[in-house]
């Protein structure tokens, strides 16, 4: 079946909806056509995105050695095992091998006959792991560190001629070698579900890096930390309440809270900074936790909670101040769907992955009808409020790289606890994606490691297929806002201020000022 072969994650999704609601003996043996909603194009963008990504970005966690090592006579009888398999070298395949010879600048490994040189250049990740380091600054300059004569390895080649490739543009050597690179499988992983946001026709699903190795599907079935992707349903909660604005002004200053059982909880921003007075916009620009914890505080656990629950969010999550933060642990459709009402004026987006199944007497058993209206969980105010605050993130905050693409991007980075998880949940005007990275087996992907910097530019390769720039149009401006230019040292309105929405009647009040000119207030207080 061509179409399992070319999207795996998603033919067996529906497979297993289908089983289950019309059981196996009708799904293997009735010769049902079902009509799917996967953009193939997309899809093997969308698998070819999440594999390269998530594989560089495992290497830069290091080289984790070699599983075998042989003795002179062992390397001798592996290439002959090697050889018998016929002669290897096809451009962008990989076999197994055996270091002949490992020094500073290359090594040479034999495929069988057949061998491949690989430069340093190519293998400045192949360093020891250690989780606690920033990759960003690290870099092997000696390949004997790495491998020795009799390693077995797999190579990837890169160019059938090793003079072909850049690093050896310019050599004394000679020989008849291949350029290659050493493959590590990953042990990271990855996720990409995206949906349209017209009719929520699942385009693309990625579940993993290679369905052959595992066919967890991570994109549906896996319960993951959501970090800061959880921040908006705090904000919009808050939005609602008319207690807070996107100017209202909050300190990002140290935190300490008394919880029960005489336990301390003392939540801390990334990199342990602290800005000061800032307004709600730009602490959810900037991600800052402490702001998120003082806002939730004061709103109260229960709205929170209850903005959770209308959004969609069905799994079960502690009820606590840490919520704040994305202690909760969710699916990745659960997330998005939650975003798609503020990418949509409040209307909740639910996705469907099957346009129609017909049985073989041309029956239509099941198709999928748009409805009239979506279920509005919330008011096309708040909406527009909070997609506002997450373009905001995605221009000049944590998501600001979102910008290259060149359409109108909104949406929210995510770092769990030890850079454990890293994700980004957001959309363009017509499509909604998230991507999440991690480990199956939760540990720190490494220092430095977050949402911004891992899974938004897998986000944005996809997004660059999935909503290209002649694509690109205004979000859809609904509902009834008023827009003030807003000073946002003192949340007071400024003419030439910062323009945000506010509900009706939740605008800041007083004459507007123009930048650089005194308040009474201040020329009161001021010493003359």
């Amino acid at each position: 079946n061509e179409f399992l072969l070319k999207a795996p994650w998603f033919t067996e999704q529906v497979r297993r909806y289908l089983v289950e609601k019309y059981g196996f003996d009708r799904v293997y043996n009735e010769g049902l056509v079902v009509h799917a909603t996967c953009d193939l194009a997309l899809q093997r963008e969308a698998q070819r995105v999440v594999s390269e990504q998530v594989t560089a970005v495992d290497e830069k966690r290091g080289w984790r050695g070699v599983d075998e090592h042989l003795d002179e006579s062992g390397i001798v009888a592996r290439i002959e095992e090697l050889r018998a398999k016929g002669e290897a070298r096809a451009e962008g395949e990989r076999y197994a091998g055996v270091v002949l010879e490992a020094a500073k600048k290359h090594a040479i490994v034999d495929l069988g006959g057949a061998q491949a040189i690989l430069p340093l250049a190519w293998h400045e990740w192949a360093y020891k792991p250690d989780a606690a380091r920033n990759a960003k600054y690290r870099k092997q300059d000696d390949l004997t560190r790495a491998l020795s004569r009799g390693d077995v390895v797999t190579v990837e080649v890169v160019n059938r001629d090793f003079r072909d490739a850049a690093p050896f543009a310019s050599t004394d050597l000679i020989g008849p070698y291949a350029a290659g690179t050493l493959y590590q499988a990953p042990e990271l992983q990855g996720a990409l579900y995206s949906y349209n946001l017209e009719d929520g026709a699942v385009l693309a699903m990625v579940g993993g890096v290679d369905f052959k190795a595992t066919e967890f599907n991570r994109a549906v079935q896996a319960y993951r930390q959501v970090g800061s992707t959880f921040k908006p349903i705090v904000y919009a909660a808050a939005i609602e309440s008319k207690r807070f604005t996107a100017g209202t002004i909050l300190q990002d200053a140290p935190l300490i809270y008394n919880t029960t059982g005489a336990k301390l909880y003392k939540p801390e921003n990334y990199g342990e900074d602290y800005l000061g007075d800032i307004t709600l916009r730009r602490a959810l620009a900037l991600s800052r936790n402490v702001v998120t914890i003082r806002v939730l505080d004061q709103l109260g656990l229960d709205p929170v909670e209850q903005m959770a629950r209308r959004l969609g969010i069905t799994s079960k999550f502690d009820v606590d101040l840490a919520m704040g933060l994305g202690s909760a642990s969710l699916t990745i459709p659960e997330i998005t769907r939650a975003y798609s009402a503020f990418a949509t004026g409040g209307a909740l987006i639910e996705p469907h992955l099957i346009d129609k199944v017909v049985d073989r007497d041309a029956k239509v058993l099941e198709s999928f009808r748009k409805p009239a209206t979506w279920e509005q969980p919330i008011s096309a105010e708040v909406a527009g409020v909070m997609n506002y605050l997450l373009q905001e993130v995605a221009s000049a905050g944590t998501a600001a790289a979102a910008q290259k693409l060149g359409v109108r991007v909104a949406g929210k980075t995510g770092t769990t606890d030890e850079f454990r998880d890293a994700w980004f949940v957001g959309y363009t005007p017509g499509v909604i994606a998230s991507v999440w990275v991690g480990y199956d087996n939760p540990r720190s992907i490494g220092a430095s490691s977050t949402g911004g910097s891992i899974a938004l530019p897998i986000w944005m390769d996809y997004m660059e297929d999935a909503f290209p720039k002649s694509q690109d149009r205004p979000f859809p401006a609904k509902g009834n806002l008023s827009w003030v230019g807003v000073d946002e040292s003192t949340g007071r309105p400024l003419e030439g201020g910062r323009s945000m929405p506010f509900l009706p009647g939740t605008a800041p009040k007083g004459v507007a000022t123009e930048a650089g000119q005194k308040t009474a207030e201040e020329l009161l207080t001021s010493e003359f």
